[in-house]
C-alpha cells in the first residue's frame, strides 16, 4: 500500500518521502535541509553568538531604541513590558518581556504591532536566522502574527497563532531575504472580530538576530572505525584532526567530519585501543574516505573454570596458560573476587555525622566515587536545567576542571541519571533515563566514553538508581516509576526482578555485607513494607529478600530533592540534593567497602604482567588445605587488562576430601623357615590408600617356639610417611641349636592406636623346621655300613 517514509539524519531536518502501493518506488537521492537551529552539520559554520544581537526588553523605557509600537485600535492595549502590564515573564526568558495584554487591558478592542528597525541584510554576515521566546494564551478570537517586510515592501506572514503556545521560535529568513538589502520584522496581536474584545495575552523575549549557518570551505571526511581483532564497529571513538576538531563515531562505527582542504593528519583514539595516526588528502567539495581498524590486545586463558581436588591438610597446584591473541601488547593483573563470608550485620547504623557541602553545579543528579583515586564525580542534568556534563570535584566540592561531556548520550528530554563504579574494570557507568534506558561506560582516567553500553528491557520502566555488585558482576538498576529493582547482566539480560517498594533515584551498594542504600524521591508504593516517606535514605538487605535494615532522614534535605548516591571506600555515604545543589555526607555504619574478601586457601603465582602480541605465559594456581575441613570451596579468579574487552573470570572450585589412610596387615598369614636360615623377614602391606603418616607396633608371641631358645624376641614400630604406599619389612633372628626338635612356631602381632587402620591380617605365624638329626638312628646306620664293609673284605681274602 502507498504511504510515507521518513528520511532523517543527525543535524538535518527530516523529510517525508511518498511510496507507491506496488512497492516499486525507487527513492534515489534525497536532499535534506540542514537544521539551522543547531547548525552542527558538516560543512556549515554556526554564527558566533558574540556577533549576534539580542533584545531582552529589560529597559523600562519601552520600546527599545528604533523599535516602533503601533496602536491600530486606538484603545491603549499596546505592546509594553510585562512588568508594566503587572504580569510576570511567562516565557522561558528571565526578567521582563515584551507583552500585549488584553486581559489586563479590560474589555477593549486591541490591534497592536511591535516592529523592529530596518535591518541590513549585509549586517547578518550570512547568518540569516532569527529566534525568540514566546508565550501566547488565547481565549476567544485573538490572533498572534509574526511578519516580515523586505526592502520596504508589504508585510508577509511567517507565523500565525490562534491557540496557546509556549516555547522558542527559530525562523530561517534566507528564503525571504534572497536578493534583498534590508528588512523589518513585526509581531502583531489583534482580534478577528469587534464582538470579541476581551482575551488573554501574548509575550515575547530574547529576540536574537544574526544566527544560523554559513557554508565553510573544505571537504567531507567519512568512514568506519572498527576493531582490528573482531572487525566490530566501534562507537564513541574520537576522530581528531590536526586543528583539534573532534568527532565521535556513532553506534555503527560511522563518522563524518568536515575539514579544510589539503593534507590532514588524523588521530583516532578510543579507551582500550592503541591510538592510530593516519594522513588523508581533503579536496574542496569532495568526500574523502578513511577507514581505520584500531589495534588492541586480546587476553585469552586456557581454562574458563578450574576444579582442584586435594586431601585435607595437603596442597595442590595446577597451571593455566595466558596468551595475547590480539593485535597490540597488553598489561594484565590478577585479582580474586571471593564470595562474601555470609556474616552480615542484621541492622545498619546510618545517619551519624551528617555534613552538607555546596556545589557549584546546576541541577546535580548522579554521583560516583572513583574507587581507585577516591575522587568524586557529579553530573549536571540538562533535563532539569543543567548542561549534561560530568565534573570531577576536589575535596571542597569545587570543580577541578576535569569534565566528561555526556551530551552524546542524551537527546531531547533524556535524563542523565545515577552512576555506578565497576571495581573489576575500574570504569564508571552512567544511566540515561529515556525510552531506550541505556547505561553507558565511562573511562574516568581518560575522561571519555568507551563506547560500551547496556540497554536492558525493563518493561517500559525508567532507570532511576544504579549500583554495581562485583561478586555477581552485575548492575543493580532501580525503576523509579515501578519501584522495582533489577539485576542486569552486561549483555543486557535481566537475571532477577524484585519489588523494591521505594521510588529510588539513587543506589549505593556494599558488596561485603549485602546492604543496598536507596535514595527515595517521592511516595512509597502501596503495600510497601518500608517506613513512611518522611525519610530520605533506606537500607535493605539484598541477601535477605530486600528486608529493611535501616532508614534515616537527612537534615536539610528538601522534598523531592533526593537523587544520586554512592559509597566511598571508607564507608561514607554521599547523597545528592538535586534542588539545592549540594551533597550530604554521612556514616553508613560499615567500613572497608572496597576491600575484596579473599579465600585464604587460594594462591596464584603472578600478580600481573605484560604480554606482547602472540606471547604466552603460565600462571600457577594453587590451594592449601592445611586449615580446611573436608568440603567444597569456591572463589573466582579475575584477569583484568588494559584492553577494551571484559575481564576474564575463572571459576575455581576446590574439593577437599577426607584423608584415606588405607589398611595395614601382614603380607602373608604364615612363614615356613629352616632353623639354619638364622632369620625370617616379615612384611607388612599398606593397601587402599596412602594419605597421612602412620606408625604401627609389632610384637612377637611365643607358641611352641620359645623366645631366646628358638628365636630372638622382636618388637618395634613401622613408619609410613604421607603418600607412602610401599610395604615395610622387619627381621626376626632364629636360634640354631643342636637339639633335635619337631617343627615349632611362634606368632607376630600388629597393633595400632587406631584399630580401624588394621585389616584381618594382624597376626602372622612363623613355622620353624629343625635342622638336627636324632642320635639313635645315626649309630645303627654307621654300624650297618661298617659290617657290610668288613664282609666284603673277608670275601676278597678267601
Amino acid at each position: 500500500m502507498a504511504g510515507n517514509l521518513m528520511a532523517s539524519s543527525v543535524s538535518y531536518n527530516p523529510q517525508n518521502v511518498a511510496t507507491q502501493a506496488n512497492g516499486d518506488t525507487e527513492l534515489g537521492n534525497i536532499a535534506l535541509q540542514v537544521n539551522k537551529d543547531v547548525c552542527v552539520a558538516p560543512g556549515y559554520n554556526k554564527a558566533d553568538s558574540s556577533t549576534s544581537s539580542v533584545v531582552e526588553f529589560e529597559d523600562v523605557n519601552f520600546p527599545p531604541t528604533d523599535w516602533t509600537v503601533v496602536d491600530n485600535a486606538g484603545t491603549g492595549v499596546v505592546w509594553k513590558t510585562s512588568e508594566q502590564w503587572s504580569r510576570p515573564n511567562l516565557t522561558a526568558g528571565s526578567g521582563m518581556s515584551a507583552a500585549a495584554d488584553s486581559d489586563r487591558g479590560g474589555r477593549n478592542l486591541y490591534d497592536t504591532e511591535l516592529i523592529t528597525p530596518v535591518i541590513s541584510v549585509a549586517s547578518l554576515q550570512g547568518f540569516e536566522t532569527v529566534s525568540y521566546e514566546q508565550a501566547f494564551k488565547a481565549y476567544a478570537q485573538s490572533v498572534f502574527d509574526f511578519d516580515i517586510s523586505v526592502d520596504g515592501g508589504q508585510w508577509l506572514n511567517i507565523h500565525n497563532l490562534i491557540t496557546d503556545s509556549i516555547g522558542k521560535v527559530v525562523v530561517d529568513l534566507g528564503t525571504y531575504l534572497e536578493g534583498a538589502e534590508s528588512f523589518r520584522l513585526r509581531w502583531r496581536y489583534y482580534t478577528l472580530s469587534v464582538d470579541n474584545a476581551y482575551d488573554w495575552y501574548v509575550q515575547i523575549d530574547n529576540v536574537e538576530f544574526g544566527l544560523g549557518c554559513g557554508f565553510a570551505e573544505g571537504g567531507l571526511l567519512a568512514g568506519m572505525i572498527t576493531d582490528a581483532n573482531t572487525q566490530a564497529p566501534l562507537a564513541q571513538a574520537q576522530v581528531q584532526n590536526q586543528q583539534g576538531k573532534v568527532t565521535l563515531t556513532a553506534q555503527d562505527g560511522f563518522y563524518r567530519q568536515f575539514n579544510a582542504a589539503g593534507e590532514q593528519s588524523m588521530s583516532i583514539a578510543l579507551s582500550g585501543y592503541a591510538q592510530a595516526e593516519q594522513s588523508v588528502s581533503i579536496a574542496n567539495d569532495q568526500v574523502s574516505e578513511l577507514n581505520v581498524a584500531l589495534n588492541a590486545g586480546l587476553l585469552t586463558s586456557s581454562a574458563q573454570a578450574l576444579e582442584l581436588d586435594v586431601v585435607a591438610g595437603r596442597k595442590v597446584a595446577s597451571d593455566i596458560t595466558l596468551a595475547n591473541e590480539g593485535s597490540y601488547g597488553l598489561n594484565y593483573k590478577v585479582a580474586e573476587v571471593a564470595p562474601p563470608s555470609g556474616d552480615n550485620p542484621s541492622e545498619a547504623s546510618l545517619g551519624d555525622n551528617q555534613q552538607a557541602q555546596a556545589l557549584n553545579i546546576a541541577r546535580p543528579y548522579g554521583m560516583v566515587v572513583d574507587k581507585v583515586t577516591n575522587s568524586v564525580w557529579v553530573n549536571s542534568a540538562k533535563a532539569f536545567g543543567g548542561d549534561n556534563k560530568l565534573y570531577r570535584l576536589d575535596e571542597q566540592g569545587q570543580k577541578t576542571g576535569d569534565v566528561i561531556d555526556l551530551n552524546p548520550l542524551a537527546a531531547g528530554d533524556d535524563l542523565v541519571a545515577d552512576l555506578a563504579f565497576n571495581t573489576r574494570t575500574n570504569t564508571a557507568w552512567q544511566a540515561i533515563f529515556s525510552d531506550a534506558n541505556c547505561i553507558h561506560e565511562l573511562d574516568l582516567n581518560a575522561m571519555q566514553l568507551t563506547g560500551k553500553r547496556v540497554c536492558p528491557d525493563l518493561d517500559g520502566n525508567g532507570v532511576g538508581g544504579l549500583a554495581y555488585d562485583p561478586h555477581a558482576d552485575q548492575l543493580l538498576v532501580s525503576s523509579y516509576n515501578a519501584q522495582k529493582l533489577y539485576r542486569v547482566n552486561f549483555d543486557g539480560s535481566v537475571s532477577a526482578e524484585y519489588d523494591l517498594g521505594l521510588p529510588a533515584f539513587g543506589l549505593a551498594y556494599n558488596p561485603n555485607v549485602g546492604h543496598l542504600y536507596v535514595s527515595a524521591n517521592g511516595e512509597n508504593g502501596v503495600g510497601s513494607d518500608k517506613a513512611d516517606q518522611i525519610l530520605d535514605l533506606y537500607v535493605v538487605d539484598l541477601h535477605n529478600e530486600l528486608s529493611l535494615v535501616g532508614a534515616t532522614r537527612v537534615d536539610g534535605m528538601n522534598s523531592f530533592s533526593q537523587a544520586g548516591l554512592d559509597l566511598d571506600c571508607d564507608g561514607t555515604l554521599h547523597a545528592m540534593d538535586l534542588v539545592m545543589s549540594r551533597t550530604f555526607s554521612l556514616a553508613s555504619g560499615q567500613q572497608q567497602v572496597c576491600a575484596q574478601p579473599q579465600a585464604s586457601w587460594f594462591t596464584y603465582s603472578e600478580n600481573g604482567g605484560a604480554l606482547n602480541v602472540g606471547e604466552q605465559q603460565a600462571l600457577t594456581l594453587g590451594a592449601d588445605a592445611a586449615a580446611l575441613a573436608p568440603g567444597v570451596y569456591q572463589t573466582t579468579l579475575l584477569l583484568q587488562d588494559d584492553t577494551a574487552y571484559a575481564a576474564h573470570e575463572i571459576a575455581v572450585t576446590l574439593n577437599v576430601n577426607e584423608p584415606v589412610l588405607g589398611e595395614f596387615g601382614f603380607a602373608v598369614s604364615a612363614y615356613e623357615v629352616n632353623e639354619g636360615d638364622n632369620q625370617v623377614v616379615v612384611t607388612v602391606q599398606r593397601t587402599g590408600g596412602s594419605d597421612g603418616a602412620v606408625a604401627l607396633n609389632y610384637q612377637s608371641l611365643d607358641g611352641t617356639a620359645k623366645a631366646l631358645a628358638d628365636y630372638q624376641p622382636a618388637s618395634g614400630m613401622l613408619y609410613w610417611d604421607d603418600q607412602d604406599g610401599e610395604a615395610k619389612s622387619f627381621t626376626v633372628k632364629l636360634v640354631d641349636d643342636a637339639e633335635v626338635e619337631t617343627m615349632e612356631s611362634f606368632n607376630i602381632l600388629l597393633s595400632a592406636d587406631d584399630e580401624t587402620l588394621l585389616n584381618a591380617e594382624v597376626v602372622t605365624t612363623v613355622k620353624i623346621t629343625d635342622n638336627d638329626k636324632q642320635k639313635g638312628s645315626s649309630g645303627s646306620l654307621f654300624h650297618l655300613l661298617f659290617m657290610l664293609a668288613a664282609l666284603t673284605l673277608v670275601r676278597r681274602k678267601a
